[in-house]
């Protein structure tokens, strides 16, 4: 599988991520996505197998 570096992610970037997730909360549609969105953008940034 082809897979890109992706350095761990800084405390401070982790931060911003979630800062800039909340922004979208309220376009969700039901509150379950707005609460694991933040997760997913940061599993799309990181480097693992799933």
């Amino acid at each position: 599988m082809d897979r890109t570096y992706t350095p761990e992610l800084a405390p401070d970037v982790l931060d911003r991520l979630a800062a800039y997730a909340a922004d979208f909360r309220d376009d969700f549609n039901r509150p379950r996505q707005a609460a694991w969105c933040g997760v997913y953008l940061r599993g799309l940034l990181r480097d693992a197998d799933r």
